[in-house]
């Protein structure tokens, strides 16, 4: 399981949208809204795969899947955020 940071224009889609969607999908184990226009993931796919199933469902919408990588990624998040990152678990 690897975590993924999903960054998305707001004017396409929605975070309620998206994370609606990504209910539906098996690949997506679990997700976590912490800041506009991004979203948490949890998966056993690759960002590729993760990629091909936002971009089927919103074709018009701009947006980026990202693998979270621990030891090259820093900021200012709430524990909660990086325990959701550090130690990805299935929902």
């Amino acid at each position: 399981m690897k975590a993924y940071i999903v960054s998305f224009y707001q004017q396409e889609i929605s975070d309620d949208e998206l994370v609606s969607f990504l209910d539906t999908r098996d690949e997506i184990l679990n997700w976590r809204k912490e800041l506009p226009n991004t979203i948490f993931v949890v998966s056993n796919n690759n960002a590729q795969v993760i990629s091909m199933i936002i971009g089927e469902e919103f074709p018009e919408s701009s947006f980026i899947v990202s693998e979270y990588v621990p030891y090259n990624s820093d900021g200012l998040l709430d524990e909660g955020a990086w325990n959701f990152l550090n130690t990805p678990e299935e929902a």
